[in-house]
């Protein structure tokens, strides 16, 4: 327990950047809000941190865990900690850091939903609401979104720890093949093709997903008990 507080003090800056990301898009967010209702004759309450701050939470979990790995790992066991110490408490690390990015966004959200039920009604009170995305994602989809994350992380940072570079342009290309497709993707499409696809055939994908995660952990942990530290 002590070397659990050992690894959460050192990254405290990580805690602080998880905080400050999601505070400063809502900022950012209310003033383009207060701009834009300021210039246009037509007011309106945007809603639109239910949908952002959880991909910013699952994005920074996602890539704060591959750096615990690829990183805190080597200098963990450089210092004298056993394979096993390191990895129970990097594993650890990265799903409080979730948890913690999580609750952030949430805090986020909620502070979002306050000013559109009571700032701006009582500053424009013609506007009206837009862009509902305030519960976007429901809440046991967002927990469940905090674990697979950083478990996610911990094993693509595995891949790194074990492939270098190669490991880490392959899932860079498909990051953004993911994130470049989603964004020209042709949304009639694929309206079309949820309306014409077979529903029973989800629990068969979830399963093929959650079996690929916990493979991909199993090796993460496998290897990481005996992978070679560089001096």
């Amino acid at each position: 327990m002590s070397m659990m507080k050992k690894y959460l003090s050192v990254n405290w800056k990580d805690f602080l950047l998880m905080a400050l990301l999601p505070a400063g898009g809502l900022v950012l967010l209310e003033l383009f809000h207060a701009l834009g209702n300021g210039l246009s004759g037509d007011h309106a309450i945007i809603y639109v941190g239910g949908l952002l701050f959880p991909l910013m939470a699952g994005g920074m979990a996602l890539f704060s865990s591959m750096g615990q790995v690829t990183v805190t790992y080597d200098q963990s066991v450089k210092l004298g900690r056993t394979r096993r110490e390191t990895v129970a408490c990097v594993l650890v690390l990265c799903l409080v850091e979730s948890a913690f990015a999580f609750a952030a966004a949430g805090v986020c959200t909620w502070v979002e939903g306050l000013l559109g039920a009571y700032l701006w009604p009582a500053l424009y009170p013609d506007a009206l609401p837009e862009l509902l995305f305030l519960n976007f994602f429901p809440l046991w989809g967002q927990a469940l979104a905090a674990a697979i994350c950083p478990l996610a992380g911990f094993g693509f940072g595995a891949m790194i720890h074990r492939f270098g570079r190669r490991a880490f342009w392959v899932l860079w290309c498909l990051w953004m093949a993911v994130f470049l497709g989603m964004s020209n993707i042709d949304h009639d499409w694929v309206d079309r093709i949820l309306r014409t696809a077979d529903i029973s055939l989800l629990p068969l994908v979830l399963a093929a997903g959650g079996v690929a995660l916990v493979a991909l952990l199993l090796w993460s942990l496998w290897y990481l008990l005996r992978a070679p530290v560089q001096a």
